[in-house]
């Protein structure tokens, strides 16, 4: 949408969840937002936040929500696995199909 390339999400590891790999995931996430910026006319500089102290899981979770929810008021369609979606489909389809004969 918009004229961007289309990117996957990087892989997640398989291991205990830790504070540094969600803050490597959430940096990747940061940077692919940003990368997104001049593709809706936002040109300006972003202005970089500062670092707040004291924060837990808890906090981050809350900004995570925060930015996913700003991120759908943008208009932009929830991402749906067409060639699963597709699959599923048909199939539904062809059982209803034969049930029907």
């Amino acid at each position: 949408m918009n004229g961007p390339p289309t990117t996957s999400m990087p892989e997640l590891e398989l291991n205990e969840i830790s504070p540094a790999i969600v803050k490597k995931f959430v940096d990747v996430l940061h940077k692919q937002t940003a990368d997104l910026l001049p593709a809706y006319g936002i040109l300006d500089t972003i202005q970089e936040a500062s670092m707040p102290s004291g924060k837990v899981p808890a906090n981050v979770l809350h900004n995570l929500e925060y930015m996913s929810a700003s991120l759908n008021a943008l208009g932009v369609p929830t991402t749906v696995p067409n060639d699963v979606f597709q699959i599923a489909q048909t199939v539904r389809n062809d059982v209803a199909a034969l049930a029907e004969s």
